[in-house]
Order: C-alpha cells, then structure tokens, then sequence
C-alpha cells in the first residue's frame, strides 16, 4: 500500500503525527529506502564512527551504558535508541540531551518530502534523523541500538569502515512474524550486524545458538568474541530500591565494587556486555576503571534511560518495568524476588501489543499477581483490554478492566498496595504522563 501524501505541517505536533501515520504501512523489507534517504542527505552516517548493537531484550540498556560511559570520558556522543517513553525527541540523544524541538521541526521538515518519495517506513525516517542529527552536532562516536533484528533493520545501513564493534545481547522469542519462529532463525537476523572484521561482542549464552554466529561470523569474516569465554559478572548484592553491586571481569582486568541502579542478572550480563565493548575500543577511545563506575551511577542523565525496574515510590512499592516479552517478563519476576519482594502479590498494571505472546507473559506473571488492572491504550497497536481480560481469566487471574490508564491509575495508587507496571513501553509511557502530571 502506497503512504499518504506528506504535507508541510505547521508545528512539530503535526509533523510528528505525520510521521506516526507511517507506522500502520508496511514496506517491503530491505536497505534501499534508508540508502536512498541517508543518499539524499549526503551520507551523514559516514561522518562519524560507531558502535552498533542488537538483540532481543537489554540492548538499549547496553547501548545507554555504553554512551554514558563515553559521556564520562569527555567524548561528544550521539545515543539511538527506540522506542521513546514520553516524547519521540528521546530516540535521539547528544551527551544526554534529547534533540531539541527545533531542530527535530527543522530536520523532519525537510526529509519528509524524501520519506513521500521512497515510501519509507517510520523507523526508516527516524534513523536518518538521527543520523543527519549526530553528523551536524559533530559527535566523537555514536552508539546506535537496532530497531527489530538486524540483518534488514535501517540502521543496519552502517558499515565496517565506520563501526568500531558491535554486540549481540540476549535472544528470545519476539517479533516471529518478521524474524522467525525459531530461536536459530531469530539468531541469524540479529547475526546480520556482524562485519567484516569488526569485533562482535556476543553476550547470548545459549550454546545451541552458538554454530549460528560462528557461522555467520565466518562467511562475513567478523571477529566474533563470546562474552562467556572470557567474561563474568558477580552479584554481590541487590537492595529493595533495586539498587546492587557488582564486579565484572574481563582478560584483562576487574572491576569490584560497582553500584548500579541497573538491576537483576540480566543487567548484570548487560553491563558485562557493554565493559566488553568499551574494551574491544580502547585504542580509539580510551576510557578508565572510574568513568565506567561514574557512568553506571549517571546513566539517567547521561542517556535518559528509565523503566528497567524504576521504583516509582517506595512505600508501598510502585514499580514499573518495560518487559514486554516472555523472556523480559521472566526476569523482572526473578529480580523482584531478588530484591527482596518474594511472595509479595502484586497489584499488576498490564498491558500489551497485539504481537506479542501475551500467554506465556500472564503465566509468568500469574503466581504474583493478587489482581491484574488492564487499561485500554491510545495505541492502535494495543490488543484490547477486553481481550487480555478474557485470557487473564483462562489462567485463573482476577482481572479488571478501566476505559483508560488515567482511570486505572485512580483506582489502583488509592488503594495503598504493592503495585507493578509491566507489559509495553506504551504503557509506560501514558503511566508516566499521569503520574509526573500530579
């Protein structure tokens, strides 16, 4: 199906919303329309080096700390990542700063007419945003997280001569209609950032994946390096505010001691991944044991990062989490009892995309829940709140459902009960936008 026609809107209001229009089409997948759009804007890609990262849950909790790290160093860095929580200007970063209204008014306006002309897709658009954004802020680096898989995501535009490294996080089951209904087969997409001898830094552990990368690294003759080899992390200890310690080991040295807000196992193996990373780019961009723990104690100012497991208010607990996927899910339920919180019943604010394995997340969820609270989205992706009501009570969940996040929020943060937020970065969002407005 052909996209509208793009008009030259008035304010960034419109033009954003001419932008989100994009999102109901889908284009053929493919490289073209990004090359032909960054082609337009003279290549601004090419104008700075990169690190690139992808897989299917904690890389933009990677690429954050990889960035703030950078930030602490002195480096000018551009950080992509997707999706925002409260506003689009948040995909794109320059050493913590969202890019400004007036510049995303003034780069948008005039790359519209080009998205009309090659039909390309909303991520599509926001990658050369970016881009054309971190070339005319002159950035030293940019870390750039992958939208979905990797072998035909936009920004897989980028090329050995311009990327430092790359990494692979974990893989799990999301996104099936796009990347596969196997884990081998989703492997192999995220696999399609390798390049040709650039290092990869594979943090998926499984070794049934493992043939998939070392063949593919083989075939495009990348320097492939399994985080598991050579790498560990220790928990030392994790604190009812999720905060814990750490150390992480490397070949070469160990760092003992790090505090993090980061919290659980996963961020553990994810801030292991990124301190691969920063290694592997030691020679062009130097970074010391103190700014890596400065950056960890910084990264919401240095990347804007939120929702991985942010206690809201302490008591009685608000917490809210973006794990949108089985395997998300499983670890925040491991990292809440961790924490502190085990055979805590959890008041649960849920909600979810219609693509997503809504099943195996309730039966996650379902030995802490006391009530599931299940709003009706203003996202035409959303599955309906009637719908994962009617599921939730198939698996033996009480369940009820509000017109609205507004209306759920009321009830539920008046009746003084632990209380979880999990499901979509969506609802994260409209949770946020109702609760910072009191």
């Amino acid at each position: 199906m052909p996209l509208p026609t793009l008009t030259s809107p008035a304010t960034l209001h419109e033009i954003l919303e001419e932008l989100y229009t994009l999102r109901r089409f889908h284009a053929s997948a493919g490289l073209h329309r990004i090359s032909a759009l960054l082609e337009a804007l003279g290549q601004p890609q090419n104008s700075f080096p990169s690190v690139h990262i992808a897989g299917t849950n904690g890389k933009g909790t990677v690429s954050s700390v990889i960035a703030s790290v950078l930030r602490e160093a002195g480096y000018t860095v551009g950080l992509y990542t997707s999706p925002h929580i409260l506003h689009f200007n948040e995909r794109i970063r320059v050493n913590g700063s969202a890019i400004s209204d007036d510049a995303l008014y003034s780069l948008a306006r005039s790359i519209m007419p080009l998205v009309a002309s090659q039909n390309a897709t909303f991520f599509e658009a926001a990658t050369a945003l970016a881009f054309r954004h971190f070339a005319d802020s002159k950035v030293d680096i940019a870390i750039i997280e992958t939208g979905l898989g990797g072998r035909l995501d936009a920004t897989n535009i980028l090329t050995a001569e311009n990327v430092l490294a790359t990494a692979i996080t974990s893989i799990d089951y999301d996104h099936t209609e796009y990347l596969g209904d196997t884990l081998p087969e989703i492997a192999s997409e995220k696999a399609g950032i390798m390049k040709r001898g650039v290092p990869c830094i594979i943090a998926e552990s499984r070794q049934s994946l493992r043939p998939t990368f070392e063949d593919y690294a083989k075939r495009h003759e990348a320097d492939a390096h399994f985080l598991s080899d050579d790498w560990s992390a220790e928990i030392h200890d994790c604190k009812p505010d999720f905060s814990m310690t750490l150390s992480l080991t490397s070949p070469d040295a160990t760092l003992r001691g790090l505090e993090t807000h980061l919290c659980g196992t996963h961020q553990a193996q994810n801030t292991l991944t990124a301190f691969a990373v920063l290694q592997h780019i030691q020679a062009a961009f130097p970074t010391a044991s103190d700014q890596f723990r400065s950056g960890l104690q910084n990264i919401t100012h240095n990347s804007g990062l939120r929702g991985r497991i942010e206690l809201l208010r302490p008591a009685p607990p608000v917490v809210m989490d973006v794990a949108h996927n089985p395997a998300g899910m499983a670890m925040l339920i491991q990292t809440l009892e961790r924490c502190g919180y085990a055979g805590v019943r959890w008041n649960v604010l849920f909600a979810a995309m219609q693509d997503k394995q809504m099943g195996a997340m309730l039966t996650a969820l379902a030995p802490i829940v006391r009530r599931l609270h299940v709003p009706t989205l203003a996202f035409p992706r959303a599955r309906r709140a009637q719908e994962i009501v009617q599921e939730a009570e198939r698996f033996g969940i009480a369940a009820t459902e509000y017109p609205s996040v507004a209306n759920a929020c009321e009830s539920l943060f008046s009746a003084s009960e632990p209380t979880l937020i999990a499901g979509s970065f969506h609802l994260a969002e409209e949770v946020l936008q109702w609760w910072e407005a009191l």
